[in-house]
């Protein structure tokens, strides 16, 4: 892997490069939806969140999965999984009259033109996104790109060394196989692993100050924590093995998930 940016599982300016995994998934009903919308609704809530957007090349197929709850089930998915690892914290995420707000995204370039764009699919979409005024301070973007990626699965920034506020989760990535790693509808599969893996980068994590840290963070002690790369098959399926790295760690000094302003405890469901 060269410093130019190009990972083996996730690097740098971010990313998480999944490697397609099997997972068994429940299909459970469609939430209640928004209609589409290509902007930003008012906020349910004011405060640091995660915005939601479906992003669709120039002449690539839509598949409308804003539209047929499809994103909605799989961030629901995620979050869901985060507040059983933390005890009942999830990530605020950005909401209108009590839905799920997700901004669909049409960019100007088509697939080959993005991929164009030094490989980095995420810097491309962020870019078009404050170009198109899409962007609110306080606000991470976990998008969802129906197109293809060279690099792998997903992608995301890494603050403060690799600046930005987007998280990508590339659908037609690696030629297809990352298309083989359908959205869940419940249990969270490899790909809502993979998007909360590029979320939490681009919130900041795994701080280089984590005992584990491998420089591009990530941690290396297990395969099952969800930030790991090494050389084993990355399994997630468990938030900061150990807690000695960036959730409840208590390094002195040192950034933990914990006191982040995007985490949010939530009453009972």
């Amino acid at each position: 892997m060269s410093v130019k940016r190009v990972l083996v599982l996730p690097v740098a300016l971010v990313a998480a490069v999944f490697v397609p995994l099997t997972v068994a998934v429940a299909i459970v009903p469609a939430p209640r939806l928004l209609p589409r919308a290509t902007l930003d609704r008012p906020d349910d809530v004011r405060g640091p969140q995660i915005h939601v957007v479906y992003a669709v090349p120039r002449g690539g197929k839509d598949r409308l999965l804003d539209r047929k709850g499809v994103l909605a089930d799989s961030v629901a998915s995620w979050n869901r999984w985060l507040r059983a690892q933390t005890g009942g914290s999830e990530l605020r995420l950005d909401t209108a009259r009590g839905l799920l707000d997700v901004t669909f995204f049409q960019s100007p370039l088509t697939a080959d033109e993005m991929e164009e764009q030094d490989g980095w699919v995420v810097t491309t979409l962020e870019r078009e996104l404050a170009d198109s005024n899409a962007l609110a301070p306080g606000k991470i973007y976990a998008i969802y790109y129906d197109g293809p990626s060279n690099v792998g699965c997903g992608q995301g920034s890494w603050p403060p060394y690799f600046s930005g506020r987007t998280a990508a989760s590339y659908l037609r990535g690696l030629q297809g196989a990352c298309e083989n790693e359908s959205l869940s509808s419940w249990a969270p599969g490899y790909a809502e692993f993979g998007m909360l893996h590029e979320v939490l980068h681009a919130l900041g994590f795994v701080p280089a100050c984590a005992r584990h840290d491998t420089g591009t963070g990530h941690v290396m002690d297990s395969p099952d924590d969800l930030m790991y790369t090494g050389n084993q098959r990355w399994h997630p399926g468990r938030l900061d093995v150990g807690h000695d790295d960036y959730f409840r760690a208590h390094i002195r000094g040192c950034p933990d998930l914990a006191d982040s302003p995007y985490l949010v405890r939530v009453k009972r469901r």
